[in-house]
């Protein structure tokens, strides 16, 4: 009978159809615990949202903006992984300002007004999204669906000026980014002379192309980074070893962080000082990966060293009863090349 690895529940009160990775697939990971390891509950419903918010609520999501992997650690550049609208700023002379997400760290505006003060009302658009005249057909066709009682996501900026208001409509949601939430009044007065079709197109067309600043502010949800982090480690350790080994009394601490949080005594973030530690690790290993080494410490007990992209250094204390002599394992997800590897087999194809 099979019986979950972190809630300890078997069949028939959860189900095991779905596999548990060991690095999650937004981040590439390939390898997964064999089915029957992890309920699909826990997969689902628990992990499943806590990865989510790992992967956007942590320093992770930078680096993997900028590199990659996209949706499923898919590598397509259709399903690379983008940011949260927020303001941009043009580094010319213009002080020109607009709504975009930055895709590959690649800059994109999405379609919006530029409100200027009461006289001075742009649409934008970004051409790299398709036909701009079909694209403002779709905008206006979302513009006029906004109502007053309709919701929306309220951005501000310390650049923004008094008069200046930016709302947008990007995958099916309206932005709006101005110093108060009270300007949406503004909005909806020049959406209803566009319903009216007193609005008419009376100036021309212009492309420009300028390097911008991105003004993306995140959030840390530290807990779902410490248990996701902690999971990626005790998944690692149960990968290389078995379910069973794993199930020994010595770890269940570990897994009820995992599973259900509280006190964080097991994930350690490495200051700068370690700095040095990647330069000599990261000549070893493919460009960007994430590693993941276990080994007895002694009366340390076994401890996991957590590397992601090769810059973020962690270490998560998997048990904390003394440890036997044993040898250094590891897995590395090179995301890059849609691969991972056992420690073992990467240092012998070397």
């Amino acid at each position: 009978m099979n019986k979950c690895l972190y809630c300890d529940a078997t069949e028939p009160t959860v189900t095991f159809t779905s596999q548990e990775h060991v690095f999650p697939a937004g981040l590439g990971g390939i390898f997964q615990l064999p089915v029957g390891t992890v309920c699909d509950k826990c997969n689902t419903e628990i992990f499943s949202p806590l990865e989510l918010d790992f992967m956007r609520n942590s320093f992770i999501g930078l680096p993997r903006q900028f590199y990659g992997p996209g949706k499923r650690g898919s590598l397509n550049p259709n399903d690379a992984t983008s940011s949260l609208v927020h303001l941009m700023a043009f580094t010319d002379d213009s002080d020109e300002k607009s709504l975009g997400v930055m895709q590959t760290g690649i800059p994109f505006q999405i379609p919006q007004f530029r409100f200027l003060g009461p006289d001075t009302v742009a649409v934008v658009l970004d051409p790299r999204h398709g036909n701009v005249d079909t694209q403002l057909a779709d905008f206006s066709k979302a513009m006029r669906g906004f109502t007053d009682s309709s919701k929306y996501v309220h951005l501000t900026d310390e650049l923004l000026q008094e008069d200046e208001i930016y709302f947008g409509f990007w995958e099916n949601k309206y932005y709006l980014c101005a110093r108060e939430r009270s300007s949406v009044s503004v909005v909806l007065e020049y959406l209803d002379l566009l319903r009216k079709g007193e609005l008419v197109e009376t100036t021309g067309r212009e492309h420009k192309k300028a390097q911008v600043q991105s003004r993306q502010q995140f959030g840390f949800n530290i807990k779902a980074f410490e248990r996701v982090s902690a999971k990626i480690a005790f998944n690692a350790l149960c990968y290389l070893n078995s379910p069973e080994f794993c199930r020994q009394q010595q770890f269940n601490g570990i897994r009820q962080f995992i599973a259900s949080g509280g006190e964080n005594s097991f994930v350690s973030l490495l200051d700068a000082s370690h700095a040095p530690l990647n330069t000599h690790i990261n000549v070893a290993f493919p460009l960007h990966s994430h590693r993941v080494f276990i080994f007895p410490a002694n009366d340390q007990g076994h401890l996991a060293l957590l590397n992601f992209y090769g810059s973020f250094n962690l270490v998560i204390r998997l048990a904390t009863d003394p440890a036997p002599r044993g040898s250094f394992v590891g897995v590395i997800c090179d995301w890059r090349n849609r691969k991972d590897y056992n420690l073992s087999d990467y240092m012998r194809s070397l």
